[in-house]
């Protein structure tokens, strides 16, 4: 067994108690979940065996049948309707666009690129989707969780700023609380716009409070009404996520959270529902915050539970935000999902990271200044308020729309552009 294949053994979130069996049960139990894996790594092999050799994509398998396989085009189930549309679309338009498509299949590196990358993560779960024992296996869980660890500046820096509860025990009269609110709002947005930034973990000057502006007006005017965030990066950013809705949350600037993950390993470092109970666990591991911090941070995990207890915070993983498609499909291929994201349930929703600015616009460059954000966004700029808010060769792009009017702001402006 190669050391890579050992990782996955030694790394797996399903390790089981072996505190009630005997030693022959611990050895068949062993023997399977070895079987299986051979199996996983097998289907992993001619995954990288087609991606080299630039095969035809393959449809989606029925979730729980496996990888993918010519005659599976009837699956409903999970995720894999979504897929399998959308490749028959692209498949379709590739035969239109060539003459010798009859000859020539639409192939990996024909496919349109953002497609493509998305498929190829798709088809890794599938390795692992038909096994008991590594069907929810992440192959780069400890990928991302070592990255947090690494990140113990940062931590500890977001953590003293985040984690204190919000007391107005110095405002003597009423008008005072609002200004206090304000003033933190200004602060800690500032901060959770500009996070991982060239690396740096405290906020720039050089940064335009324009942004900023704008949000403070949506939602002090909101009466509580609820927001939407659409997770990137699992990590040091996923825990600027949580913290930052814990402030929105005490101060009462909104009254729910909805944090939107992806439903399988995705893009490496995409957040998922096992990155963030991993994190609210971790808020009471001394080896991941200090002493000195952690009295600040066992306050913000009993905040963090009594918000999910109540309702108020919760995490989503809908099958659209995992699939092949651009999220101009959004109010076509998941209404259920797009309602929820209307304005009607949500006064904002922030769109994080790179491949959802991506996905956001569609795919269009973000340094062609001739396309503006609201042609970028395609159909959502007509339906509600949307911030997008991405790093881009080692810049920030943060975009806003509004649908009431308000001017289009579209910056990029260096490390720091806001």
């Amino acid at each position: 067994m190669t050391a890579e294949q050992t990782s996955l053994v030694l790394h797996t979130s399903y390790s089981l108690s072996f505190a009630d069996m005997d030693g022959y049960e611990e050895m068949l139990v062993l023997e399977e979940k070895m079987d299986e894996l051979r199996s996983c790594l097998e289907k992993l092999k001619i995954l990288l065996d087609e991606v080299k050799k630039d095969r035809k994509l393959r449809k989606i398998a029925r979730d729980g049948d496996g990888d993918g396989g010519d005659d599976d085009d009837d699956s409903e189930m999970g995720d894999a309707y979504f897929w399998n549309e959308l490749l028959e679309r692209i498949q379709g338009d590739f035969k239109k666009t060539r003459r010798d498509s009859r000859t020539t299949p639409c192939t990996f590196s024909m496919a349109p690129k953002l497609f493509g990358e998305a498929y190829v993560y798709r088809r890794l779960k599938g390795c692992f989707e038909s096994s008991l024992w590594w069907k929810d296996f992440d192959p780069f869980a400890r990928k991302k969780y070592d990255s947090f660890l690494r990140s113990r500046e940062d931590n500890l820096y977001v953590s003293s700023l985040f984690a204190e509860s919000v007391t107005y025990g110095e405002c003597l009269f009423p008008w005072e609380y609002e200004d206090t609110i304000k003033d933190s709002f200004y602060e800690l947005t500032r901060v959770y716009l500009c996070s991982m930034a060239y690396g740096q973990t405290k906020p720039t000057k050089n940064v335009s409070t324009d942004i900023i502006d704008r949000l403070w007006a949506i939602i002090s005017r909101a009466n509580g009404a609820g927001l939407d965030i659409v997770l990137g990066d699992s990590g040091q950013e996923l825990f600027r996520d949580i913290a930052y809705a814990d402030f929105l949350l005490q101060t009462g600037l909104t009254s729910r959270v909805r944090l939107h993950g992806k439903r399988i390993p995705y893009f490496v470092s995409e957040a998922t529902k096992s990155d963030f109970e991993w994190l609210v666990r971790s808020l009471s591991d001394k080896k991941l915050f200090p002493v000195a911090s952690h009295e600040y941070i066992e306050s913000l995990r009993g905040r963090i539970n009594t918000h999910r207890s109540a309702g108020k915070l919760v995490f989503e993983d809908h099958p659209f935000w995992s699939t092949g498609y651009t999220f101009w499909d959004l109010p076509i291929q998941a209404p259920d999902l797009f309602r929820q994201l209307s304005l009607s349930n949500s006064h904002l929703v922030l769109f994080k990271g790179e491949l959802n600015y991506r996905k956001l616009t569609h795919n269009i460059s973000v340094k062609d200044s001739a396309v503006s954000f609201d042609q970028k966004i395609g159909p959502l700029g007509h339906y509600g308020r949307i911030i997008g808010r991405a790093e881009f060769e080692m810049s920030v792009v943060v975009s806003f729309w509004r649908k009431d009017g308000e001017p289009l702001v579209d910056i990029s402006d260096g490390p720091f552009g806001v």
